[in-house]
């Protein structure tokens, strides 16, 4: 369904951020439901069928920060003092501190610190291949530098990245939760973010974003889904909460640190410059 056209029922919804929503009066089926989100930088098109919701991305892209510090490195040069001389305990000292993390200050600092001495310590990849075969798999996000924040409303229960070198292809995957209406609890749903990607060096990759799709799960009772009548809402809250380089990870991505369980991703470029994700691998 390209943007613009109806549903089976000849019956668009469509939702304009800025402007208000527009609907022609239809049955609201689970099966027969079209979305349409517009924005100046974007448009991304959202399709129901059965019980998956798809955005397509067929923009130029999410749109950019261009403030004057948008090249700078978010995690700030700091001391080597009482740093790990190894990996190995500089490692074990970040998930550790990773697994008690609570967003304070202190903390903050001491994993970006932690994160840098593991970069300074990492041997730089001598091929493609071999950066390729150590990404291959699936993995859980434990950190990002640049963290998002939600109303409450919508919770991010998990957030995992598989890495599919056959198809060339890196799909960032988040598990989130939001309100249902009329009273009916909360609604399940899954995240898909897919990139392709291309080396341009032994441990640098350029990602290019295909497309976004959004999966509603089905309820354990098995009763009837209601979803929310602005999902426009849902979808932009759902944004706020995620980090920015995970709802679009365009441009280019350093693997600054990889071990066969555990690794750092490093962005570079205007957008998202100096931000870090630490991954492990999924069990």
């Amino acid at each position: 369904m390209q943007p613009g056209a109806s549903n089976t029922n000849g019956c668009p919804i469509a939702f304009c951020t800025g402007f208000p929503i527009q609907k022609q009066n239809c049955a609201r089926e689970l099966s027969s439901e079209s979305f349409h989100l517009q924005s100046t930088a974007s448009r991304i098109r959202y399709c129901r069928r059965g019980r998956a919701l798809l955005l397509c991305h067929t923009g130029n892209g999410i749109s950019e920060n261009n403030s004057s510090e948008k090249n700078k490195d978010p995690i700030k040069p700091t001391s080597k003092v009482d740093l790990p001389s190894d990996p190995s305990t500089a490692k074990h000292r970040l998930l550790e501190l990773l697994n008690t993390l609570i967003n304070d200050d202190a903390q903050i600092t001491e994993v970006e610190r932690l994160i840098r001495r593991l970069e300074s310590l990492n041997n730089p990849a001598a091929t493609e291949i071999f950066t390729e075969t150590a990404l291959a798999g699936s993995w859980k996000l434990l950190f990002s530098s640049l963290r998002g924040k939600t109303s409450g409303n919508i919770r991010i229960r998990r957030i995992g990245q598989d890495v599919l070198p056959d198809k060339k292809l890196i799909i960032n995957r988040a598990l989130w939760t939001f309100p249902g209406s009329s009273g009916q609890g909360d609604i399940n749903a899954t995240l898909d973010v897919e990139c392709k990607y291309t080396f341009v060096g032994p441990s640098r990759l350029k990602l290019e974003l295909l497309e976004h799709k959004v999966v509603i799960l089905e309820r354990s009772d098995g009763k009837r889904i209601q979803l929310p009548s602005d999902m426009n809402a849902v979808i932009a809250e759902l944004r706020l909460g995620l980090p920015v380089e995970f709802f679009d990870p365009s441009g280019l991505l350093d693997v600054s640190y990889i071990e066969p369980n555990f690794r750092i991703a490093r962005f570079m470029g205007k957008r998202v410059a100096g931000v870090r994700n630490v991954f492990i691998r999924n069990d």
